[in-house]
């Protein structure tokens, strides 16, 4: 029982952690990638790119993923 708590509060704090971006100085993100373990499966990594900074990547990456496009980089 108590490997099973151990392994929801790990699970759930990873979860809730993909969702925040990176904390960074940066002046905005320029790209955002999600990763997936499978298509339509559930995300796995994410990689932020910054226009003035280096990216930021955390968990896997997998050969599936969506790419959203942020601020425009001067």
């Amino acid at each position: 029982m108590k490997r099973l708590l151990l392994a929801l509060l790990v699970s759930s704090t990873a979860i809730l952690a993909a969702g925040q971006a990176p904390k960074v100085e940066a002046d905005c993100v320029h790209l955002r990638y999600y990763y997936y373990t499978a298509p339509g499966g559930t995300e796995c990594g994410l990689t932020y790119v910054y226009c003035e900074a280096d990216p930021v990547h955390t968990g896997c990456e997998t050969p599936y993923y969506n790419l959203y496009a942020g601020c425009g980089c001067p």
